[in-house]
């Protein structure tokens, strides 16, 4: 992860995506298929790893072997011909994205940690039940344990889903593309990015968000910039900036007061 400050001056924890050589690979229609989906694949792959079969789909629509292929459901209107490049550009900063991927496995953990459990006294007569879950049944009546019980086991290793990550910058030329938040699983790890279902778009948003603080990021109290991204002309500051909390707070953002030393 990295970060990168807004127009007031508040640091934003950002995950930078990598979109890696992203084609259309496959048309579904809806008088063929029955609904309308586009086939994206990315990555590269050797002729020799890839199966015969599957080498051949790809030989006989003309585009390169692509090592992760994933189906997205599209209205008709959105249906591209096969080979078409899909770039970070049909992102924009402002809207919200929905980002899949496998979490990071933890392996075998117990109920306090794998589902929060609160765990039992930590005194009083308690020996060795510390961090148990306590009681999985009831006597007699039901004499079982019920299907989907919270227990210990596997923790971790599966497919998640993390809804309304906002986009906050885009670049095509290199394809990268700056969500706010965390994404699921290790860094380098494949990722299904889609736009999100739940967030409607907001014509308020026309202009990139980026663009918006960055024409504001010389009013601004703190060092937002680097060397490289100054004007021409400027040199960057060589004081100290020293941030304190202060206790008060606004909703969810905090209240900083800025100490400026110079050594």
């Amino acid at each position: 992860m990295t970060h990168d400050w807004d127009e007031r001056g508040c640091m934003t924890p950002l995950t930078v995506l990598w979109i890696d050589e992203c084609i259309v690979t496959g048309v579904k229609t809806k008088d063929k298929d029955g609904y309308t989906a586009l086939q994206v694949g990315s990555g590269s792959k050797k002729p020799k790893q890839i199966h015969k079969r599957q080498r051949g789909q790809f030989v006989a629509k003309g585009i390169p072997i692509k090592r992760h292929v994933s189906e997205f459901q599209v209205t008709e209107d959105a249906l591209l011909p096969v080979g078409t490049p899909v770039t970070a550009a049909h992102f924009r900063p402002g809207q919200f994205i929905d980002v899949q991927g496998t979490t990071i496995g933890k392996g075998f953990q117990g109920a306090m940690k794998r589902h929060g459990f609160k765990g039992q006294e930590a005194s009083h007569g308690n020996t060795k039940a510390h961090r148990k879950l306590g009681s999985t049944g009831n006597r007699k009546t039901p004499a079982r344990v019920f299907p989907g019980k919270k227990m210990p086991g596997r923790m971790g290793g599966v497919k998640c889903t993390q809804e309304r990550l906002y986009v906050w910058r885009t670049d095509p030329e290199r394809n990268l593309l700056w969500v706010r938040g965390q994404v699921p699983g290790h860094a380098g790890n494949v990722l299904r990015v889609r736009d999100s279902l739940r967030a409607q778009w907001n014509s308020k948003l026309d202009t990139p968000a980026f663009e918006k603080y960055r024409s504001t990021m010389l009013d601004l109290p703190v060092p937002t910039w680097t060397s490289e991204e100054l004007p021409p002309g400027q040199t960057a500051d060589q004081a100290r900036y020293d941030y304190v909390r202060e206790p008060k707070m606004q909703g969810r953002s905090f209240m900083w007061r800025r100490s400026r030393h110079r050594r």
